[in-house]
């Protein structure tokens, strides 16, 4: 019963991430088909509910039936609620955030009539179905889903907004744009006439509209990698879909990482959750977020580290940190690997060394540009939790029911990166612990107002962990420098 029991939960949960990542940020709905978008999403998610609920392999037909059923018909109940409070959250939405957001983006989430809402459950209650027949193939189901979510990304962020292309593409006039992206966009093109980055960033700072003076402290100044690679691009819109295939390899990075130490179809929690955060920028002008830029590379670097990859995953890490100061952090990580795996330790130490003279240099550069009376650091003194909170919540506007689903979520996710350090003792795990704990700790004592995009620096880790929440399938072997320890795999669970 104790087995049976803990797999229906797992079938509820999957169920309800498939139900909160996709209901809104479903391809269908994209295009303008909300009914079908919505069933589609039920479905789905009754589906992984079942698969995830049953035995990964063999068992009782009476025990496949009665655990599988459990999973669909509790997910089946618990569907009602998400939809119920599927579009209550975009109000309530902080005003940064409500500013940006279309008024077409209202149009696609009207409240769903109760007879949705019926026809929801009941498709979740097909999928289920669908699920107990498809029990025995699931490692294919697995990667359909997982297609699936892809597709649905895609689609969505080419349609939930359809003047971003045109925004992206136009380049930014003096004066004319405020908002930091149209700044990063700005200094690109600049750079693309010719102009070397450091006058290049004064020059767009200066012509923001409003603006009367120039970066106050070395801070202000964004580490020079990302514009350099932004100069190469021909234009904006160039950059925009780099974002889109950028955010699509992180999650499916994310879901090979965890079906390497999880059930194929559990692992499936990484991408649902994931895909929905990316999708607020990618269809937003927070597409040039420089956070979200840095979070892709920290999402691989996890996967190259856990897939057997050290020196592709410490490059990866290093240019995460290399992209954004706040994700600085790795840099200390990488050093306590080094010490730890001697296969690795070549790298973690070269990328590490190579991260302090970019950085020394970039403030050596950057410090002539800056006002001579304004160049101590900014008085950070606007953190704690509530500007934890803050951070964990940007970016979740597509997560239906956000609002009472999301934290609990990041909180899973903290435990599954507890849970894994214990029972797999390796380098990716320590990453994962250290790259959620790190700066989370940082925001509790720092922070600025209005600097909620920090949240980039602590929340893809965290989704990246959900998977880990379960009985470990393997013993991570493939990580750099694991310990082997002896667990049970799902499939003997």
């Amino acid at each position: 019963m104790a087995d049976l029991l803990t797999r229906a939960l797992l079938g509820v949960l999957t169920g309800l991430l498939a139900l909160a990542a996709l209901s809104q940020g479903n391809g269908l709905t994209g295009l303008g088909l909300p009914l079908a978008g919505h069933l589609a999403a039920a479905a789905l998610a009754g589906l992984l509910a079942c698969l995830a609920a049953t035995r990964r392999e063999g068992g009782k037909p009476r025990e496949r039936w009665g655990a599988a059923g459990m999973g669909v018909l509790l997910t089946a109940a618990a569907s009602g609620l998400v939809f119920w409070h599927a579009n209550e959250s975009l109000p309530v939405e902080y005003g940064i955030d409500r500013g940006l957001l279309l008024p077409q983006l209202w149009a696609l989430c009207p409240p769903m009539p109760g007879g949705e809402r019926l026809a929801a459950g009941a498709a979740c209650l097909v999928g289920g179905a669908v699920g107990v027949l498809a029990a025995g193939h699931r490692k294919a189901v697995a990667r359909v889903a997982l297609a699936l979510v892809i597709v649905s990304f895609a689609v969505s962020a080419a349609t939930l907004n359809p003047r971003i292309v045109q925004e992206a593409t136009a380049v930014p006039q003096p004066g004319a744009y405020s908002a930091d992206t149209f700044l990063f966009l700005r200094t690109a093109a600049l750079m693309r006439e010719g102009a070397s980055y450091y006058p290049a960033f004064q020059t767009a700072y200066t012509q923001r509209k409003g603006e009367a003076g120039v970066p106050g402290n070395p801070l202000n100044w964004r580490p020079p990698l990302l514009a350099h690679l932004w100069a190469v691009l021909p234009d904006g819109a160039t950059i925009l879909g780099s974002f889109w295939l950028l955010a699509t390899l992180s999650i499916a990075a994310s879901w090979d990482l965890a079906r390497r130490h999880a059930d194929e179809v559990v692992a499936l929690w990484a991408p649902l959750a994931l895909a929905p955060y990316f999708l607020y920028g990618a269809c937003s002008i927070w597409f040039g977020t420089y956070e979200y830029w840095a979070a892709f590379p920290l999402v691989c670097g996890l996967w190259a580290c856990g897939t057997g990859r050290p020196t592709l995953g410490a490059t990866l890490l290093g240019v995460s940190a290399m992209t954004r100061e706040q994700f600085a952090y790795l840099l200390p990580l990488l050093v306590l690997i080094g010490l730890r795996d001697r296969r690795g330790r070549a790298a973690c130490w070269g990328v590490v060394a190579l991260a302090a003279i970019y950085y020394v240099t970039h403030y050596i550069l950057a410090r002539p540009y800056v006002v001579a009376g304004n160049r101590g650091l900014a008085a950070w003194s606007d953190g704690g939790p509530e500007f934890v909170y803050r951070c964990w919540m940007f970016g979740t506007v597509y997560f239906t029911g956000r609002d009472w689903l999301w934290v609990p979520t990041l909180v899973a996710g903290y435990g599954a990166a507890a849970l894994a350090s214990v029972r797999l003792r390796s380098n990716t795990t320590l990453l994962l612990v250290g790259a959620a704990l790190v700066p989370s700790a940082a925001a509790l004592l720092v922070g600025q107002v209005e600097r909620w995009y920090w949240g980039a620096a602590l929340v893809p880790q965290l989704l990246v962990a959900l998977p880990f929440l379960t009985i470990p399938r393997n013993t991570g072997a493939e990580a750099i420098g694991s310990q082997p320890c002896k667990t049970r795999s799902v499939a003997s669970r």
